[in-house]
């Protein structure tokens, strides 16, 4: 979305009808948005020929070979007998040793095949032209100036694929002008839900703008270059003249484009208030395909803006010439890519009209535009495998969770058919617990692990660690899952998997600030159990909590300390802890806050465990500790390398099974901690994108006969999971 004048960002809080709008009204000039007038040359009547087109082409000449032992009279014979001639100026022929043939009528394939078939040349083709793979810039009078395209590495892209007409990008916006040179012929007819009909004009401007930017003709001598040369628009009106619009209306946008087979819908377009309805009709649109792309906001903070926000949506903030944030975009580890917030596009006023388009509604059309490539170049592509290749493939930068979108790398490097884990090395199966997002694959984890009913379920927030992180050893002990929430509404993943476990009871890891009272009733009404609430002022007061909840003095004579300002230690903590019956207490680095300090002498444990390194937990805490039992550290140099020796501790010898989790998010090792508990299974730690050292090590000691991962390729790709099992093997 264009960054917001006064006005529009007050439409975007407002509670009335028209609760979505885009961040700009038209061409107003306020605050961050920039959308200005770029009148550019106008195109001749006649584009002429397309000087890339996908077609090869040739010089007009054709190459031939005559046999060695042909005398040249002989071959002027031939010649004369096809009705061609020596070029002039033979070039490279001398060296290339052959001739250089012209035709004096006909087209030059014919003739190329005529030698090619006569019985005194070896062969014949067309002179085919070459070009230099460096770069294939379009020839639209605007390109120069779109420093974005060279930026996301677009040219490189295009010499792999320029679009493919069978990929459409859904525009849900306010329309798009479909008489404008740019646009005209690439737009297919659309829907109007604002007044229910088939007019897809726009009165507003916006749209006209993200399309442009998406997939505007190119290298047709008119204009701009769009992301994807040749890719279908698909324009559907779900905001009104003044750029506003409601959840219903957009809901059913995005319904119909994926209906009509939108491979992208792109949502430049926003609201500060979470919709279930926008939300289902995302889910039920990537459930058929599509990929889901909106604008992350520009109030140049990182709160939260939705769609953007919504699982199964691809955020995307703005980034300038040198891929720094602009100040006005919404930023944070919650947005997924960045890419150029400002793009000059398609304008309304008139059909040769030209605009400079800033915001994040000029960001994520850019990304839109890329995906529909990686569409283009793979039939085979899913929304998923496009994500990822968007996302894997991404230039880091420090604002977003992935980095600034890379189309060249982006399209060389995605895979639309990773290779599955073959499961033959040596014996050594693979398998993935996965959903469409972290509360999905709780759910599966849980599914694939545990009856259905159990005595006790924890579920915690999915959206930070600091509540939940305790939630683990307890849930294990108790031998029940985790499961994940947002703290404002109940996904309904978790909620199915609820009224499939039947537990006599639930218990909700967090106070109301982490997860609200009107969650707390639909998990109780999902589960038709008795639910209650434990917590603590802060995270060390939640896990004493949970320890004086979940652990009676009489039954524990050991205690888990770990950190509770990073959550890496404390995922792969739940395994050994439950396996000594023993609870998770937390600690600040550098000193032991009253709450830990008092749980422990209320559990009067024989045994304090330390999990993790003197940054994790200094040594002057430690010595605190030794005061009230007997110690014992568990660290390793990483997060890794803690994670192994942990899962040493739990299983000395070997494990039948293995669980791995990306040890760079918390939320697929919370939930899979008790997994492992229950599957008698150590929980290893991961990059998403190689196996880290320690890791390898320690499969290779346990050696499981089955690696199981926790979360989609994201978390831990199909390489790093094969060689999760070529090392279990290594020892065999």
């Amino acid at each position: 979305m264009s960054g917001p004048p006064p006005r529009a960002a007050a439409l975007l809080r407002r509670p009335c009808r028209r609760a979505w709008a885009v961040a700009v009204t038209g061409l107003v000039l306020a605050g961050p948005a920039l959308v200005t007038s770029a009148p550019l040359q106008a195109a001749p009547s006649d584009p002429g020929t397309d000087a890339h087109d996908a077609e090869a082409q040739s010089t007009g000449e054709v190459l031939v070979r005559f046999d060695d032992d042909l005398e040249a009279a002989e071959t002027d014979d031939v010649l004369a007998a096809t009705d061609a001639a020596r070029a002039v100026d033979p070039r490279a022929a001398e060296v290339a040793e052959i001739d250089v043939i012209e035709p004096r009528a006909g087209e030059v394939e014919a003739l190329a095949e005529r030698l090619d078939d006569h019985p005194a040349t070896e062969y014949a083709e067309p002179n085919w032209i070459v070009r230099s793979l460096d770069e294939r810039n379009p020839n639209d009078p605007a390109y120069p100036r779109q420093w974005g395209l060279a930026r996301i590495e677009a040219p490189g892209a295009w010499h792999v694929t320029t679009g493919d007409p069978d990929v459409t990008v859904a525009i849900v916006d306010s329309g798009v002008d479909t008489g404008h040179e740019d646009l005209q012929e690439a737009t297919a007819e659309g829907r109007n839900f604002i007044d229910g009909d088939d007019d897809t004009e726009d009165a507003h401007g916006h749209g006209t703008l993200t399309a442009g930017v998406a997939a505007a003709r190119t290298d047709n001598l008119r204009g701009i270059a769009g992301v994807c040369w040749r890719c279908e628009l698909l324009p559907v009106r779900v905001l009104d003249d003044d750029g506003e619009g409601t959840a219903a209306e957009l809901a059913a946008g995005i319904r119909y484009s994926a209906d009509e087979g939108a491979q992208v819908i792109n949502l430049s377009l926003g609201s500060s208030e979470r919709s279930q309805t926008v939300a289902r009709a995302i889910d039920d649109a990537t459930e058929a395909g599509s990929l889901v792309v909106a604008a992350a906001g520009n109030a140049g903070d990182t709160e939260r803006i939705y769609p953007a926000a919504h699982e199964h949506t691809l955020a995307v903030a703005g980034s300038d010439e040198e891929d720094r944030r602009y100040p006005w975009s919404t930023h944070g580890d919650w947005v997924d890519l960045a890419a150029p917030g400002c793009n000059i596009s398609t304008s309304i006023e008139s059909s040769s009209a030209y605009a400079t388009f800033c915001g994040t509604s000029s960001a994520s059309p850019v990304v839109a535009g890329v995906a529909a490539l990686l569409f283009s170049d793979d039939a085979d592509a899913t929304n998923d495998t496009v994500a990822d290749g968007l996302t894997e493939h991404a230039a880091p930068v420090e604002y977003v969770r992935h980095g600034r979108v890379d189309a060249d790398a982006a399209v060389r490097g995605h895979d639309s058919d990773p290779e599955p884990g073959n499961g033959d090395d040596e014996g050594v199966a693979t398998t993935r617990y996965s959903g469409a997002n972290r509360y999905e694959t709780a759910a599966e984890t849980a599914r694939g692990t545990f009856p259905d009913e159990v005595e006790r379920v924890y579920v915690a927030t999915g959206e930070r660690f600091p509540d939940a992180l305790a939630a683990g050893p307890a849930s294990a002990v108790a031998a029940g899952p985790v499961l994940l929430t947002r703290g404002d509404t109940l996904p309904e993943a978790t909620a199915r998997e609820l009224e499939r476990l039947r537990p006599e009871g639930v218990v909700v890891s967090g106070g109301p600030s982490a997860i609200s009272d009107d969650v707390l009733l639909e998990i109780a009404g999902a589960a038709s159990a008795s639910t209650r609430r434990v917590y603590g002022a802060d995270r060390y007061e939640t896990a004493a909590e949970l320890a004086a909840d979940g652990f009676s003095p009489e039954a524990t004579d050991r205690a888990y300390v770990g950190t509770g300002e990073q959550f890496p230690d404390a995922l792969a903590t739940t395994p050994p802890a439950a396996a000594d019956g023993a609870p998770l207490l937390l600690t600040a680095a550098d000193r032991l806050p009253a709450a830990t300090r008092e749980a422990l002498g209320t559990l009067d444990v024989d045994e304090i465990v330390v999990v993790g390194g003197h940054a994790a937990v200094s040594a002057s805490v430690e010595e605190t500790l030794a005061e009230l039992a007997d110690t014992e550290r568990v660290a390793g140099r990483n997060r890794y390398e803690t994670a192994a020796e942990l899962a040493r501790r739990a299983h000395p010898a070997s494990a039948e099974r293995a669980l791995l989790a990306t040890g760079g998010a918390f939320a697929d090792g919370l939930a899979g901690g008790p997994a492992a508990v229950r599957q008698e299974a150590p929980l290893l730690l991961t990059p998403a994108d190689g196996l880290a050292e320690p890791t390898g090590e320690a499969l290779a000691g346990l050696q499981p006969d089955l690696v199981a991962a926790l979360g989609g390729e994201r978390a831990v790709s199909e390489q790093t999971l094969e060689e999760a099992a070529r090392s279990a093997s290594m020892r065999r």
